[in-house]
């Protein structure tokens, strides 16, 4: 995040024009969004990491029926884990569809910071 913005800064200081947002805030919305699930993942796991302490607890000091609620809870948040890496694979390849035709553009951009005022007034090329 902090590259992209530092990228942003550097293209208007080098052309005195401030139309990058159109350019960069889209990708970092998509970034954000991503680095989101991805951290709600990383949460979930964790959270996973102590049910399986909780759980050999439980194995060796309480009931079966206590145990067998516990095994289906564990289940209920292996499906929500699935769910949620399924999402973060297919954001991440929609985002690299999505980066790579921006990097031609930004490529131009930045071989020739004169062309941002035209690329931005008419649109994408």
């Amino acid at each position: 995040m902090v590259s992209l913005y530092s990228l942003q800064t550097a293209l208007i200081n080098a052309t005195n024009i401030d139309r990058t947002r159109q350019f960069f805030t889209p990708m970092r919305n998509i970034l954000h969004e991503q680095w989101d699930d991805l951290l709600r993942c990383l949460k979930k796991c964790h959270a996973f990491g102590a049910d399986i302490s909780m759980l050999q607890y439980a194995l060796k000091t309480k009931r079966t029926d206590n145990r067998m609620e516990f095994l289906d809870d564990m289940d209920a948040s292996v499906k929500e884990l699935q769910t949620l890496f399924e999402r973060l694979r297919v954001q991440s390849c929609q985002n690299t569809v999505i980066f790579s035709t921006e990097r031609d553009r930004l490529e131009r951009i930045l071989k020739h910071p004169s062309t941002l005022c035209f690329e931005w007034e008419v649109g994408r090329t």
